[in-house]
Formats: C-alpha cells, sequence, structure tokens
C-alpha cells in the first residue's frame, strides 16, 4: 500500500469520527437543555412539565446510548454531561414530588454519572431551601437540608482515586459547603420564628 493510500485510509476514518463527535454533541447539548428546562419547571412547582422535559431528554439521551456503541474514549465527556444532568432532573423532581431516590438502574444510567448527578441535585435542593426561607416555610427548609445532608453524607463513603470517579471529589467538597450554609440558614430561621413566637406571647400579656 501507497502513503497516499494509508492517508486516504486514516483521512476517512478521521472524517467519520468527526462526524459522530458533531452528533454526539449535538445530541449531548439537546439533553443538557431539556433536563434544565425540566429542573427550572421543578423550581416553578410545574411538576407536569418537568416531567414532559425530562421524557423527552431520555429519548435525546436513547438515541445518544446508541451513538455511544461505538464512540471512542475521547468522546466520554459529552456522554457523561447528558447522563449527568438527566441525573439531576430526575432525582429533584422524584423527591420533590415524592421524597424517594431514584437508582441508576431505573434511571439506566452509568454509575459515574449517577454520582455526578447526585452531587448536583444538593445545590438544587439548596435554592428549594432558600424559597421556603423567604415564605418562612421552617419544615419545608428542614426537609431540603435533610435531603442535602443525606446525600453529602452518603457521598462521602466514595474516596476513589479521580481517575475512577472523575469531578466527584470537588461536588463532594461544594455539597460540604452548600450544607453548612443551609444549615446555618436554617437555625437562624429557627431562632428567629421562636423570638418572633416570644415578642407575641409578651405582646398578648401586655394587652
Amino acid at each position: 500500500m501507497n502513503l497516499e493510500e494509508i492517508i486516504e485510509k486514516i483521512r476517512t476514518r478521521l472524517d467519520e469520527l468527526d462526524i459522530l463527535r458533531e452528533k454526539v454533541l449535538k445530541l449531548s447539548r439537546e439533553t443538557v437543555r431539556l433536563c434544565g428546562e425540566s429542573i427550572r419547571a421543578v423550581h416553578t412547582r410545574n411538576y407536569e412539565k418537568a416531567s414532559i422535559k425530562k421524557d423527552l431528554a431520555m429519548e435525546k439521551l436513547e438515541d445518544l446510548k446508541i451513538l455511544a456503541e461505538n464512540a471512542p474514549n475521547f468522546l466520554s465527556s459529552y456522554l457523561t454531561i447528558a447522563f449527568q444532568e438527566y441525573v439531576e432532573a430526575n432525582i429533584l423532581l422524584n423527591l420533590i414530588e415524592k421524597d424517594t431516590f431514584l437508582s441508576p438502574e431505573e434511571l439506566q444510567v452509568p454509575y459515574v454519572p449517577y454520582l455526578l448527578g447526585l452531587g448536583d441535585a444538593i445545590g438544587e435542593l439548596r435554592r428549594f431551601a432558600l424559597d421556603a426561607l423567604r415564605f418562612s416555610k421552617i419544615d419545608e427548609m428542614q426537609r431540603m437540608l435533610s435531603l442535602m445532608e443525606k446525600i453529602y453524607s452518603e457521598l462521602l463513603l466514595f474516596d476513589y482515586p479521580k481517575a475512577i470517579v472523575p469531578g466527584l471529589r470537588r461536588k463532594v467538597d461544594i455539597g460540604r459547603s452548600l450544607v453548612e450554609k443551609t444549615r446555618g440558614d436554617v437555625a437562624t430561621a429557627v431562632q428567629q420564628e421562636k423570638l418572633l413566637a416570644e415578642l407575641l406571647k409578651l405582646n398578648n400579656k401586655s394587652k
């Protein structure tokens, strides 16, 4: 085989990989977008819309899985991001609606993206806790904090090298910070509620 034939063969394969990369990237972006829309819908309490968006994301993810069968390792980051966002959207909706966790098997996703998506859910739960704070819903704040603490404490168990669970340690560190901030917010809210109750009690006695 002469050099021209060798180069042409390599070029053909690289063209195929480039086309595959574009398809994977497009589907990954669409999946992430739909998951983001689902999460935003959960925050506005539009659970029906959230469910529709996550189902559409699942369809994109199924197409992505098919492409992934022939995808080389350098495309794995696109796949991980899509799986991760899908996990986050599903877990958040299920926790808010049913107060239960979904497993990787139920979501049909690999373990590592599942853990990463689980870690991201801590931040979304904090947003719910802050929303509850605005309306003085202390019980709801405490429920969100309890879920955040549960996720954080379980993720702490995965003390593996970055090569095995890339990005998880950073998410755990962020999760710890968010949990600590939310604990402080809850403690302050509880104290304020007690103070208000005492003031009302004194006010009633003075009448």
